[in-house]
């Protein structure tokens, strides 16, 4: 449960700075002006937004609102079996 802080943050970010957080996270972003939130999700890995705001995030998209996640890492640490580029590999599959 400790992990919604980190999207309560996202949403909390991309509220107050809206359109320039969806460009600083992604060089192609546009401008939208439709009225919609657009919410980032970070996460440590590349599954991790998946899998601790999937549910949520396909619930804010089905409702029209703009929807990124960010792994702030490749994935290739922080398992406590695998390690190196084999989890980055595997991490990169599950998302």
């Amino acid at each position: 449960m400790w992990k919604w802080h980190w999207f309560l943050l996202g949403i909390a970010v991309t509220m107050l700075f809206g359109a320039r957080c969806a460009e600083a996270v992604a060089a192609d972003a546009e401008r939208s002006d439709d009225g919609k939130l657009q919410i980032i999700v970070f996460g440590g890995h590349p599954d991790d937004c998946e899998v601790d705001a999937g549910g949520t995030a396909a619930m804010w998209s089905a409702l029209g609102h703009h929807v990124k996640f960010v792994s702030m890492t490749n994935g290739d640490i922080g398992h406590w079996r695998m390690a190196g580029g084999p989890l980055a590999i595997r991490r990169n599959a599950e998302v």
